[in-house]
């Protein structure tokens, strides 16, 4: 089974920005097309939490409780990929993308 594929698009246009990407390349690239390129995870306790620096008050509070410490980073990246900060889309893809814009 091939590992899952995810492209970026820009909201505004439509425009396809990154094709072909794992879960954690299209995450590095919605926090940096967002301006939000300062981040951590950080756990407290039992709670892992994505810190961004500096922190906007309109972004809601990605976290999560699995004790594993890959698969809550995951978890993470994934509800971040689903936000897109209401400027981008992280589609799966269904077979590999040859353009980009």
């Amino acid at each position: 089974m091939s590992p899952k594929l995810f492209s970026v698009v820009d909201v505004s246009n439509s425009t396809l920005l990154a094709p072909a990407l794992s879960l954690p390349e299209a995450f590095s690239r919605v926090m940096a097309l967002s301006g939000r390129e300062w981040w951590s995870f950080a756990r407290t306790g039992r709670q892992m939490h994505l810190v961004i620096h500096p922190a906007d008050p309109d972004d809601p509070p990605f976290e999560s409780w699995l004790a594993v410490d890959r698969a809550a980073r995951a978890d993470i990246m994934a509800q971040v990929c689903r936000h897109g900060f209401s400027q981008f889309q992280v589609r799966e893809e269904q077979e590999p993308t040859a353009r980009v814009a």
